[in-house]
């Protein structure tokens, strides 16, 4: 009877484990979009020709548009850290109960 809940249990961690790294992979893939967009559009937006040197207002303008992309590329770089430490552990730990497993099968 224990071992039911205990697999039910087991089961239920894991499928929120695994919902959660989807999420994970979505949040950052969106980022990852965001900022090669905005890459984009800063990239752009340096190019080209111009009759005059940007004011100091565009100037900072565009610094804070440079952050503001930064700081996406950023968020998105930690949330797949994130997720490959989640991974790691994840594995880890089913390699550990799956030697387990195989202990106590092999002392019955």
């Amino acid at each position: 009877m224990l071992n039911d809940e205990t697999q039910k249990l087991v089961d239920s961690v894991m499928e929120n484990l695994k919902a959660l790294l989807q999420e994970m992979s979505t949040t950052a893939l969106a980022l990852e979009k965001q900022w090669r967009d905005e890459s984009i559009a800063l990239r752009d937006s340096y190019s080209g020709f111009r009759q005059f040197e940007p004011t100091e207002e565009e100037e900072r303008a565009q610094g804070r548009r440079q952050r503001a992309c930064d700081e996406i590329y950023d968020r998105a770089k930690t949330i797949r850290e994130c997720m490959d430490v989640v991974a790691r552990r994840v594995n880890n730990i089913i390699g550990e109960n799956i030697v387990i497993q195989f202990s106590k099968w092999n002392m019955r």
